[in-house]
């Protein structure tokens, strides 16, 4: 079923949003109390697990009651106004209104010293610490991301939903203007759940990178499908159950569902992966006879544990670090955590062995107290984890004989461009794919930013338009000079 959207909050501004939503403030409503006002900079940040957290760059505006504001990296360089629901004592609560009506709530309490704001902000269920300082001259404009993508579009935007099996899938197809036919591309998004719209302002984590692609390919010429993960957006299920092969059978499902639709070239389907999402397009790719090439960002080509290692090895390799207590320890347990994991002992039993053998140690005091070793265990012990630290991505690279894209950037430090090119390029040569093409970009993030540009793009161009001019010359391929569409 399609179910026809003009993204209609493209199409207004930020404050007729927040207008229809939750209605104009005035100053009868609420003033801000004594000590809030002015500029302040910052971080929203989501702890998953022991030591790693998740981190967005904030700005507030308080300068006036009736117009506050607030910028995020992750929403570009706009200025997005915030309702003053309550205040009172030092304390404020804002509403944010996101595209799809949702409400985020931000609330900030003034320190005794006046100069730094402690607070949550909430939305969609989760819960972000904040924690921001008054703001100097010099960080009056924080870096920010380029705008995500607006009106005009000069594409056609589809809400969809479809089946694979007994699951309703949901997501966004953007087909170019023109009759067609048009090469189109389906999308494994990486590790985080990913729901396909963007939610510009209110969702810290969003998808506009994805987006950002899905606009650079239909402006090209290429249509799009982008998927909610299961348990995400309108997409049934629950995202850590799913593993990484029930992943691979929705984008067949997607695919499946992509070449009914009118004006697509039938023998011009392609997928596109990035990072966790290149190991889930791979398998689909080649477990499908309808796809006709592949574009892998930032792929892995080894199991999940050792990129995992490898990340935590990077980590420790920080000349301040390699002299600390607790490198060698630290090391050891997250190796034998992951090990434990992926030979599948139950979570209690990984607790009871990682907090005998490291939780009394004084220098693992910090990184294995039972509270931390409680978190690592849960995030590694889902149907999900388990899946991506036992599935070699080698083994999908082995089997693709399709026309295949490679890009890393130099500066990625979660997949080490390095290490996994290799590792990609000879499992690719081990199936004589005669037409892969690999490239790593200097200056580039896991992500495509240019690193240490305050004005960054989601995407650079030094990646963009390499990949633009690839997929022309393989998605649009006649199959034995005959081309196919679907007019249907």
């Amino acid at each position: 079923m399609i179910k026809l959207s003009k993204i209609s909050f493209y199409l207004v501004s930020a404050q007729l949003i927040v207008s229809l939503f939750l209605g104009q403030p005035t100053a009868a409503q609420t003033k801000l109390a004594k000590g809030l006002k002015g500029r302040w900079i910052g971080e929203l940040e989501k702890a998953y697990v022991a030591d790693y957290a998740l981190k967005y760059e904030f700005f507030l505006d308080l300068t006036r009651d009736s117009n506050a504001f607030c910028r995020m990296r992750t929403w570009g360089k706009t200025d997005w106004p915030l309702i003053l629901s309550d205040s009172s004592f030092g304390k404020a609560t804002f509403i944010i209104a996101t595209p799809n009506g949702r409400r985020g709530e931000l609330r900030v309490l003034l320190d005794l010293n006046g100069e730094h704001l402690q607070g949550t902000y909430i939305f969609d269920g989760t819960t972000y610490n904040i924690t921001l300082k008054r703001a100097d001259e010099a960080d009056e404009k924080p870096k920010h991301n380029t705008d995500p993508p607006f009106p005009p579009l000069r594409y056609k935007l589809q809400h969809i939903k479809f089946q694979n099996g007994n699951t309703s899938l949901a997501g966004i197809l953007t087909i170019p203007d023109g009759t067609g036919p048009h090469p189109s591309i389906v999308f494994a998004p990486g590790s985080r759940p990913n729901v396909s719209e963007p939610e510009i302002p209110g969702n810290p984590a969003s998808s506009a990178w994805q987006w950002a692609i899905a606009d650079h390919l239909t402006r090209a010429g290429v249509a799009t499908l982008q998927m909610d993960d299961r348990g995400c957006g309108g997409t049934e299920g629950v995202f850590c159950k799913t593993t990484l092969n029930q992943s691979a059978s929705d984008i067949q499902a997607a695919i499946r569902f992509i070449k009914e639709q009118r004006g697509i070239k039938i023998d011009g389907i392609g997928l596109l992966g990035h990072s966790l999402g290149a190991t889930v397009a791979a398998i689909a790719a080649v477990e499908s006879k309808d796809v006709e090439f592949l574009v892998v960002l930032s792929p892995a080509g080894r199991p999940g544990d050792e990129v995992l290692q490898q990340q935590r090895d990077r980590v420790w390799a920080n000349p301040l670090l390699k002299d600390a207590p607790q490198r060698l320890p630290d090391l050891k347990m997250r190796s034998e955590l992951l090990m434990l994991s992926k030979q599948g002992k139950e979570p209690d039993y990984i607790r009871r062995i990682l907090g005998e053998e490291y939780g009394r140690l004084p220098s693992m005091e910090e990184y294995a107290s039972e509270r931390k070793i409680r978190e690592l265990v849960a995030q590694v012990t889902t149907d999900r984890f388990r899946s991506f630290l036992g599935l070699d991505p080698r083994d999908a690279f082995r089997k693709c004989k399709i026309p295949t894209l490679a890009i890393w950037g130099s500066r990625d430090t979660i997949v080490d461009p390095d290490r996994n090119y290799s590792d990609v390029d000879d499992a690719l040569k081990s199936a004589s794919n005669l037409e892969a093409k690999l490239m790593r970009i200097q200056g580039l993030s896991h992500s495509f930013e240019a690193i240490d540009r305050d004005d960054a793009p989601f995407i650079d161009g030094r990646m963009v338009e390499p990949m633009l001019k690839w997929i022309a010359s393989n998605g649009y391929k006649k199959r034995d000079g005959n081309e196919t569409t679907n007019d249907n």
